[in-house]
This record gives C-alpha cells, structure tokens and sequence, in this order.
C-alpha cells in the first residue's frame, strides 16, 4: 500500500474511532488485513484520494459461513452523496456471491445517520447484549 492510500485509510479510520487509530493503525498491520483471504476490502475514491472504506470479513463457523461488516466510513466533507450506500451495496452483492447465510454489523447509536443507512438496506436492529474484552491497550 503506497504512503498516499495508508495517510487516507488512516484519516477515515482516525474519523471512525479517533485517536485510537494513530496507535493501531500502522501501515504493516493495514498490510495485513488487506491481504487476508477472509477480508474484502472495499475503497472509494474520488480523482486523488480514498473518500471511503468498508470491510467484509469471512467467518467461518461450524454452523456456517457468515459475514462481519466493520470499519465503514466515509470521509466528513463528501457524507451524504451516496458514498456509502454505494460501499454497502457492493459488500452486500460480495457477501451474496460467497453465499454467506447473513451479514452482521455493530454501529454506534450515535451515528444517526449510518444507522438509517443499515436499515433501509434491509438490516435489523438486534436485541442482544454486546460484550468486549480489551486484549490489548489501544
């Protein structure tokens, strides 16, 4: 990945989480998500820089195959252009074409807009109770 591409991912992903990124976020470890088989990793561009990102990951379980949505964003001066919409469309054709039994994603209730994006293309809000444990600092 050329310097160009690391400094936007890190500046879509800086928007996504905030300074946490500049921590997890080296090159090396964005290397190796991009070249994990189970990742697909999706980019919008606009003429000469990446506006946009979202992730598909594989996982395989036991009681099938299923996909995780995660590190979807799009930068803060072109929200509202379809960008996004654009992103999920795809991952969610991605995910079809490697017959995933169903696609899960996590947004922050916060994110009012990403959230009425999810659920006009058809998610649905889950009643679960989530669980996080930190194995690292960030």
């Amino acid at each position: 990945m050329d310097r160009a591409a690391h400094r936007d991912i890190r500046t879509l992903v800086g928007q996504l989480v905030g300074n946490a990124a500049e921590n997890r976020y080296a090159p090396a470890v964005m290397a190796r998500a991009v070249r994990n088989p189970d990742n697909f990793i999706l980019t919008a561009r606009d003429s000469t820089s990446i506006v946009g990102m979202a992730t598909l990951i594989a996982m395989l379980t036991p009681s099938g195959l299923y996909g995780m949505v995660e590190d979807v964003v799009v930068n803060a001066q072109v929200r509202g252009m379809g960008i996004g919409r654009g992103l999920m469309r795809r991952l969610i054709a991605e995910a079809r074409r490697r017959n995933m039994l169903m696609l899960e994603l996590t947004s922050n209730p916060g994110r009012i807009a990403a959230n009425r994006l999810y659920q006009s293309l058809g998610f649905q809000k889950r009643e679960t109770n989530p669980y996080r444990l930190m194995l690292t600092r960030a």
